[in-house]
């Protein structure tokens, strides 16, 4: 369990870092909240990039569309690993005409999560 000040602190290592995203994390509320980390009830996580193939692209297409619950290990950089069930609850692309297509993508949990620390 982190405290706020190390949450602040993490987090402005990531920016500093160049890597940008959103975690909200839902445990309840009232005095010691934070300590129910292993009864992690929600999460919802933003992030944005480019695709590495024709194939990764269609599958998030499908995932989305489909409304396909997927279990996705997602690694946030000097904070921890959240893993379990997620649902791709926005996808947005972008491009310019000379560059690549870009994506915006949130992710809400869709079941039981588990995370760890790094």
């Amino acid at each position: 369990v982190l405290a706020a000040d190390d949450l602040r602190s993490s987090g402005r290592q990531a920016r500093a870092g160049g890597d940008e995203g959103v975690l909200r994390v839902g445990m309840g509320s009232g005095p010691g909240a934070m300590l129910m980390t292993p009864l992690l009830k929600s999460a919802s996580i933003r992030g944005q990039g480019i695709f590495k193939d024709a194939s990764s692209d269609v599958s998030i297409q499908n995932y989305f569309f489909n409304g396909t619950i997927v279990n996705w290990q997602i690694i946030i950089p000097a904070f921890g690993i959240v893993q379990g069930p997620f649902q791709i609850s926005s996808l947005d692309f972008g491009a310019r005409h000379d560059a690549e297509v870009t994506f915006d993508i949130a992710l809400a949990s869709a079941g039981a999560l588990t995370f760890t620390a790094i």
